[in-house]
């Protein structure tokens, strides 16, 4: 594969940086794994995709404003990604799809599985001395669950917003609590090799950090 990057950076007055991308592969390689469907007797087995393309835009904008004492931090990030086969060809990846049969055709232009077109990310909070608190949301665009057009589904699109609380109580020492999908939200990860997949529902940790 040959891998292009052109993009810029600019610091004041707010933090920007935007990356363009594009990957050229020749031939593209797959490796069998139980967690891709695999079974024992094929586990690790390497398989040609022909050639593929991999290419999007990557863009971070961040900013922090201040009131007294009081820090808050913002941040937006978008990605936009294509990837996509060039080469038409028989499928043997359980992973890309169906492997036998009349319909496990993996065709010019058919998607790579599970790589969302758009991403956003948008983060902020508030920090006042020995205080701080994240949000953080995250979006994802809907997936397919596989190359081969036959049988192929789409996940739908999901939102999960996180948060974050901590306290400084030391030089070396910080207790946090944080919460993630503090809405609670259902929604799909995956659809393949065993069916429906869920994503984590709401999940609360708490601890410290400890530097000796």
């Amino acid at each position: 594969a040959i891998n292009y990057e052109a993009g810029f950076r600019l610091k004041a007055p707010i933090y920007l940086e935007a990356i363009a991308f594009y990957s050229d592969y020749q031939n593209l390689k797959g490796t069998c794994t139980f967690s891709s469907g695999c079974d024992e007797a094929n586990l690790d087995t390497e398989f040609n995709g022909g050639e593929g393309e991999i290419y999007g835009l990557e863009s971070i904008a961040s900013h922090e404003f201040s009131a007294g004492a009081f820090r808050f931090p913002i941040r937006l990030g978008y990605t936009f990604t294509v990837a996509r086969f060039k080469t038409t060809f028989a499928n043997s990846n359980p992973a890309w799809g169906p492997t036998s049969g009349p319909n496990n055709i993996i065709r010019v232009n058919d998607p790579m599985p599970y790589v969302p077109q758009n991403q956003i990310s948008f983060g902020t909070g508030v920090s006042y001395r020995k205080f701080a608190m994240d949000l953080n949301m995250l979006w994802k665009d809907q997936i397919a669950d596989q190359s081969v057009a036959e049988g192929r589904r789409l996940i739908p699109s999901y939102g999960v917003i996180d948060t974050a609380f901590s306290y400084q109580y030391s030089s070396k020492g910080r207790a946090f609590l944080r919460v993630n999908n503090i809405l609670d939200n259902t929604y799909l990860v995956g659809l393949r090799p065993f069916g429906l997949r869920p994503g984590s529902p709401r999940t609360v940790v708490a601890g410290f950090n400890q530097t000796f």
